[in-house]
């Protein structure tokens, strides 16, 4: 049988998808032909007719999706587009990932849509290739619901992946290469760099964040809900891929690289004698300190990726969910410096209720830390988040269904008090990437 995977990358930014790679390694172990359909390097305007093509030509049993809020509205209208083709082979489409895991009654009624995956997906994507493989019902399948007769069922939700050493290592033989393509220090300077999962389950519960919806859906098992690969593990995936694709630089995905001590200090020792490679890593302020500074500094670590989001202490606490002072908060990241360690600081404006005068105290905080890159986001309100319930309860989407609301670059879905020029003034003013000083 065959499997297409549909990877609808509409930020467009180079990276292989970590969640794919291993549904697609899965998909391989139980004997299903694969193939991908990468949007990434596509013309946008030329996007459906090469969908269509490749509906026609490989003509997939199962059409897999990983589906983020961003661009559930693009998947929609692609697969409308390739509705045709879709029902003529009776492709089952399946859709996983955190918009339909918060979202599944919209998900599952979209038409062409047949199964939902909810929470984690490689259990229940083994599972369902097995069933549809042997032709077996989905009735005892757990982490899905789908549709039968025009009938929706509604499995139960699986358990956690508790030892993430047992999940397969992620296949990239269908990816395109370029992925690995980036600018580094936003220069000109190519660099090679892959994208590498060695935790899972953020143990924070910021109000914004798809996890805060995760750890409720995983309740009965949340004392176990932050889980991690072994040093070992994770060194023997780094060391099999660099043979095959050479790549220079690594970027850790972790929502918070640092938390675990003991780990990082067996993966520094591993790290540094088997892979030495610079890389790149997200984490908390809170878990900054000398001691860990200094095992990933001799590691190699190049640049440290910080969320601020807001520089008003009060709105941070009781909107955000983030309980750190601005003292301590600028105190930590700027230790980093001490270590020639380069800072990227993660923002926020157009928040619920923000004012001017709150987001020019997040570029106030970013002028205190003086990171050396200044990344400014437009909320986006996440389902099954806190603040997208806030929004839905103050009345703040300016859209008709924010459920089903089209993602654009940079484009607030929410009611502002400042115009759509304002706050393109505002978020020019967080960095000025011609002379690299903040404003």
């Amino acid at each position: 049988m065959k499997c297409l995977f549909l990877y609808h990358n509409t930020l467009k930014i180079p990276a292989i998808s970590i969640g794919l790679s291993i549904l697609i390694s899965i998909a391989k172990n139980e004997n299903y032909q694969c193939d991908l359909f990468d949007t990434t390097f596509i013309e946008k305007n030329t996007i459906p007719d090469q969908f269509i093509e490749k509906l026609k030509q490989f003509k997939p049993d199962i059409l897999a999706i990983t589906c983020f809020s961003h661009n559930w509205t693009g998947i929609k209208n692609l697969l409308s587009r390739g509705y045709e083709q879709l029902s003529k082979n009776k492709v089952c489409v399946i859709v996983g990932g955190p918009h339909p895991t918060a979202t599944p009654n919209t998900v599952i009624k979209f038409p062409l849509v047949d199964i939902v995956v909810i929470g984690e997906g490689e259990k229940p994507f083994r599972n369902i290739l097995r069933r549809i493989s042997e032709e077996n019902g989905l009735g005892h399948t757990k982490g899905i619901w789908y549709k039968e007769e025009g009938v929706i069922h509604k499995n139960t939700v699986d358990s956690l992946i508790l030892t993430l050493d047992n999940l397969p290592e992620g296949d990239w033989a269908l990816f395109s290469q370029r992925h690995l393509m980036q600018n580094a220090d936003r220069t000109k300077r190519k660099i090679k760099l892959a994208y590498f999962e060695t935790s899972r389950g953020c143990p924070y519960s910021c109000n914004y964040c798809s996890n805060s919806y995760y750890r409720t859906l995983y309740e009965r098992e949340i004392e176990r809900f932050h889980r991690v690969k072994s040093p070992e593990s994770i060194v023997i995936e780094i060391r099999n891929k660099i043979d095959t694709h050479k790549f220079t630089h690594i970027f850790f995905t972790d929502e918070s690289f640092l938390i675990n001590r003991d780990r990082l200090e067996k993966l520094a020792q591993l790290y540094k004698s088997k892979i030495g490679l610079p890389f790149h890593i997200q984490t908390r302020p809170e878990t900054i300190n000398e001691g860990n500074l200094e095992l990933i500094s001799d590691m190699g670590v190049e640049d440290i990726h910080i969320g601020i989001e807001s520089g008003n202490e009060k709105y941070r606490r009781r909107i955000l969910n983030r309980d750190i002072s601005n003292n301590e908060l600028v105190e930590r990241i700027r230790l980093i410096k001490k270590y020639n360690i380069k800072i990227t600081t993660y923002n926020m404006i157009g928040l619920p209720h923000e004012t001017k005068e709150m987001m020019r105290e997040t570029i106030e905080i970013n002028k205190q830390i003086e990171p050396d890159y200044a990344n400014v986001f437009v909320f986006f309100p996440l389902p099954g988040t806190e603040l997208f319930d806030l929004c839905i309860k103050d009345n703040l989407f300016d859209v008709d269904d924010p459920y089903e609301v089209e993602y654009k670059s940079g484009i607030p879905i929410t009611k502002l008090e400042m115009s759509l020029d304002e706050l393109n003034s505002m978020k020019r003013k967080f960095f000025n990437y011609s002379d690299s000083k903040l404003y």
